[in-house]
């Protein structure tokens, strides 16, 4: 996986097809780890208000 990024960064065209999917895949996870946070925290912020009013 290193390698990969090392590869990456000095010659973007020396990466395959399999290896952009892999990466792909990765920033996949990642914003969907990400979206998963955001949405929970304004749930908690919504349901805390909501426990303010009611």
């Amino acid at each position: 996986m290193k390698n990969l990024f090392k590869r990456l960064w000095h010659d973007e065209s020396a990466l395959s097809g399999i290896e952009y999917g892999i990466l792909a895949a990765i920033v996949a996870v990642g914003l969907a780890g990400a979206a998963k946070v955001l949405w929970g925290k304004i749930q908690l912020k919504y349901q805390s208000a909501a426990n303010s009013v009611g």
